[in-house]
């Protein structure tokens, strides 16, 4: 029921749910989520069919985007301890101008780390891989570029962190380089509140480990009500998870990724289940990206809140971005602007 590059529409969901069962069973593990998704891919105009079918928002704005310039964790070289630092545009911001903020500061901070003898060589994911002795000098790092533009910080922009915390957990204790001793959950709660009053870090994704429920719990209770507490990898967009934490308040963000579920169909049911739980949601690319744009239709017709593309620079983000101008255009013609 479906013609890929033909023009063909998918007919409901029936061939997302034949190719979950390709192996025998309701996994998809055993099968790789880029094969399951090309069943999916329809070259006309995906968001609005995506808008119109699953009615989860109306078209007349796309998601604020969010850009991992420094890169660390397991996609660095050992350089800091959290996987993703981050620039977020304030809310006044249009998208335009937040993508030539976004290139703009990326280019000084280029400078800033040649001008102090590092090295710019990029992650798998575009992002800068400066060595830094804690991870606090990334965000000062931030202002030194930042100051020598003409953008305000917690004016224009604001900083979000992703912690990707299972890789720093040992046990019940967390691993950072800022101190010698392991840090205990209040330790790193305590850490995440500095970072939030001194850097303005309104986005924190995964702070905690899968483990660690209770501090999921904890950290969205004392400053969910500031700061996106955003579930990646701590639900990967598992239903059961989601439900789960939405009943006990464990965050009050979602971080989607195409490839967790495998097919559109059911990336839309966990999307909708969010939604209905006034979730923040939040569509975001993943290493091994392809010059693809689905992602980019997904997260706008589905209403995304927040859309993570990369760093602006290399053809696979470049790409994304590319195509997020196009479909901002038809939404809001320069005429209606």
């Amino acid at each position: 029921d479906i013609k890929v590059g033909g023009g063909g529409l998918p007919q409901g969901t029936g061939h997302g749910s034949k190719l979950s069962l390709v192996d025998g069973r309701y996994s998809f593990i055993s099968m790789a989520g880029n094969i399951k998704i090309i069943g999916d891919i329809v070259y006309n105009d995906i968001y609005s069919y995506i808008q119109q079918k699953y009615q989860l928002t109306e078209l007349t704005s796309i998601p604020s985007c969010i850009y991992p310039l420094i890169t660390g964790g397991d996609f660095g070289n050992d350089n800091l301890d959290f996987q993703e630092y981050e620039l977020i545009p304030a809310s006044h911001v249009s998208f335009e101008r937040s993508l030539t903020m976004a290139s703009t500061i990326r280019e000084k901070i280029q400078e800033v780390i040649e001008a102090k003898g590092g090295s710019v060589c990029t992650g798998p994911t575009g992002g800068f891989l400066p060595r830094m002795n804690n991870n606090s000098d990334v965000f000062e790092l931030f202002l030194e570029a930042i100051k020598t533009t003409q953008y305000t910080f917690a004016q224009d922009l604001f900083f979000g962190l992703d912690a990707a915390a299972d890789s720093l957990a040992l046990d019940d204790s967390y691993r950072l380089r800022d101190k010698s001793d392991r840090y205990q959950p209040k330790d790193l709660m305590d850490f995440y509140r500095s970072l939030r009053e001194r850097y303005k870090t309104i986005y924190l994704e995964d702070p905690f480990g899968g483990h660690d429920e209770k501090s999921w719990q904890s950290i969205t209770e004392n400053i969910g009500n500031t700061t996106k507490i955003v579930a990646d990898e701590f639900i990967l967009s598992d239903k059961e998870k989601l439900e789960k934490a939405i009943k006990h308040k464990h965050a009050n963000a979602l971080c989607i990724k195409l490839l967790d579920k495998g097919t559109i169909s059911e990336t839309l049911q966990i999307a909708k289940i969010a939604r209905d739980a006034e979730w923040t949601i939040v569509v975001s690319e993943h290493s091994g990206e392809t010059n693809e744009t689905l992602l980019t239709d997904l997260a706008v017709g589905i209403g995304a809140d927040y859309v993570k593309l990369g760093p602006p620079n290399r053809g696979e983000r470049i790409a994304k971005y590319n195509r997020l101008i196009e479909i901002n255009e038809e939404i809001n013609p320069p005429e209606k602007i």
